[in-house]
């Protein structure tokens, strides 16, 4: 089990804190905490269990659920709160003198990129605890810059932080599999004791992870000569409680483009 850093945001020790969170690790990430954002999820939860119950009961092992247009304004506040999260992140990072908490640094804001993302709901059913049951997502590298992560229990793993899989092996992760990596970089099965599960520590945690978009930012040379790759992840889970989660995959786009969702 690992339990990332929580960051506070508002903290005069914010930068520092991030980069120690981000830099000479297998797994980039950290923790932050943003009110009410359970409380918003978890209304989203109750409307999809009242509306598409019949959806739900098709699930194998997890699926994707669209967020309405009964979930429109909810949907809509999420993405501005996370996506103002992004920002800070990223002004914290980018200086030691943040500016703008809603806009993107000027090293950014001069290639004309903003930050937009996706955001979905993820549903995993309960399943019994035989083993070949518990592996519900691949292990992958997310393609976009950063993503946030609420959920409402346990499921997300990283490979253990010891030397058995390379910051190289991770960089050439792509889509998700059932799989992972040999010492050479080839796929092989990686067993059930090379990954450790994330826990965070409240309900409003939200767990951000670095994804391969990151490495193509620059934000700052201290930061970026110190992330070595972007955070391997999969789903594993089992037992008789059902797991819902809330990505927000955010990245950079131009003048006029859009993320889809």
């Amino acid at each position: 089990m690992v339990v990332p850093t929580k960051i506070d945001l508002s903290s005069p020790t914010a930068r520092s804190d991030i980069i120690a969170s981000v830099t000479s690790t297998l797994n980039p990430m950290f923790l932050v905490s943003i009110p009410t954002i359970s409380t918003l999820a978890k209304s989203i939860i109750t409307d999809i269990k009242d509306n598409q119950s019949e959806r739900l009961k098709g699930v194998e092992n997890q699926g994707r659920l669209e967020l309405d247009e009964r979930n429109k304004e909810t949907k809509e506040l999420i993405k501005r709160i996370l996506k103002e999260t992004v920002y800070k992140i990223l002004n914290i990072l980018s200086s030691t003198n943040p500016t703008s908490p809603t806009s993107l640094p000027p090293s950014l804001q001069t290639r004309n990129l903003k930050v937009d993302g996706i955001l979905c709901m993820r549903y995993y059913p309960s399943k019994d605890d035989a083993p070949s049951s518990q592996q519900r997502l691949g292990s992958h590298c997310d393609g976009n810059m950063v993503t946030l992560l609420w959920s409402t229990r346990p499921g997300l793993q990283v490979p253990v932080d010891d030397g058995r899989v390379s910051p190289s092996q991770v960089k050439s992760v792509g889509v998700p599999t059932m799989g992972g990596l040999d010492n050479v970089g080839k796929w092989r099965d990686m067993v059930d004791g090379d990954w450790e599960v994330v826990e965070t520590e409240d309900e409003d945690d939200v767990i951000v992870t670095i994804g391969n978009e990151w490495f193509e930012l620059n934000l700052n040379p201290e930061v970026n000569e110190g992330v070595w790759c972007p955070v391997l992840h999969r789903v594993f889970m089992g037992g008789e409680e059902e797991r819902w989660s809330m990505p927000y995959l955010a990245r950079t786009v131009g003048e006029g483009e859009l993320a889809d969702g």
